[in-house]
């Protein structure tokens, strides 16, 4: 008969313990999903943050490139106008 009491009595602090836990629970798995989620998007942004930092050192480099080619031929320009006054001197 003891361990029948102590049987009911167990149960009925688990039941009222799992009252208490069960809605925090809940609230954990939601969490957990919620944090899914915003680890998913951070994810993706992450993702889509290398693709513009990698087109924007590519576009840097195409600039840089383009700045040397024009400074070329800005000297190229210089050295024609200059050949063409000594030329014109000769004539």
């Amino acid at each position: 008969c003891a361990s029948l009491a102590e049987w009911v009595i167990a149960m009925d602090m688990y039941a009222k313990i799992s009252k208490e836990v069960e809605p925090k629970r809940k609230r954990v798995a939601a969490a957990e999903a919620d944090l899914r989620s915003v680890t998913d998007q951070l994810k993706k942004k992450q993702l889509q943050l290398q693709q513009v930092e990698s087109k924007i050192k590519e576009l840097q480099e195409s600039y840089d490139h383009q700045v040397a080619e024009k400074k070329k031929l800005e000297i190229s320009i210089m050295q024609t106008q200059s050949r063409l006054k000594r030329a014109s001197k000769l004539t």
